[in-house]
């Protein structure tokens, strides 16, 4: 199953792109939520193997979840593959500048 949208962003793409690569952000983001994630050692965002991981209580049961940066381009984009419970997800971030000051985000 694929599941994809976009959105056309007035920012330039380098912009948008600093934006949507600040992993440390979204850690903090996930841990204002009351989720415990991990850096995992080894690579640190942005170079490609850097990894999470996070225990996940939904319905009463704790999952594991787990997160690796697969591919990392600058100002283009970048995939993050997931596992949960043994389900294999990926999800991509693409940019596209559509003029100096508009950008076409793809996820």
């Amino acid at each position: 199953m694929k599941l994809s949208t976009r959105e056309d962003i007035d920012r330039p793409a380098a912009e948008v792109f600093a934006a949507m690569a600040d992993f440390s952000k979204f850690e903090d983001r996930i841990r204002a939520r009351g989720i415990d994630i991990l850096r995992n050692p080894g690579p640190t965002a942005p170079d490609i193997g850097a990894a999470w991981s996070a225990p996940v209580n939904w319905r009463g049961r704790t999952y594991d979840v787990s997160a690796t940066l697969v591919n990392f381009e600058p100002e283009t984009c970048y995939g993050i593959e997931g596992q949960l419970e043994g389900i294999m997800s990926m999800a991509v971030v693409d940019l596209v500048a559509l003029a100096r000051g508009k950008t076409r985000m793809f996820v």
